[in-house]
């Protein structure tokens, strides 16, 4: 099993034991191997005028860009891995929501009442939580 030199010890042999224990992760020109990297997250950059209920596909963190009076209802935060920003992109109040009594801090919604504004949204498996 690869480790790491023992400081103090492996007297010289620590090369040998570092270049070991590096092998397990990465290719011979120092790239990471492929099984190493994990999979990643996709980002979705949403453009919305009207009220609309969040999209909660895994691995995904969206990004909606919103305008006018509207309401951002975020999904179910049960079991949610997604992180939501929403941007007020025009000169209105934006609202977010939440689903099922859930909240966010403590409360129901939150609004974005300046345009570049924005807030994002974590769950913590039961609500939402302002990152």
């Amino acid at each position: 099993m690869a480790r790491l030199p023992t400081p103090g010890g492996d007297g010289g042999s620590w090369g040998q034991i570092l270049n070991e224990y590096l092998s397990v992760a990465h290719n011979t020109d120092g790239s990471l191997k492929s099984s190493v990297i994990p999979v990643g997250f996709t980002r979705s950059i949403k453009v919305i005028s009207s009220s609309a209920t969040a999209e909660a596909n895994e691995r995904t963190d969206y990004d909606y860009i919103a305008s006018g009076a509207i309401t951002v209802t975020l999904p179910t935060a049960v079991g949610n891995t997604c992180r939501y920003t929403i941007v007020n992109g025009g000169t209105n109040t934006v609202t977010v929501a939440t689903t099922a009594s859930q909240t966010i801090n403590g409360s129901t919604t939150v609004t974005l009442p300046l345009q570049h504004m924005s807030l994002s949204f974590v769950s913590d498996n039961s609500n939402w939580i302002i990152e």
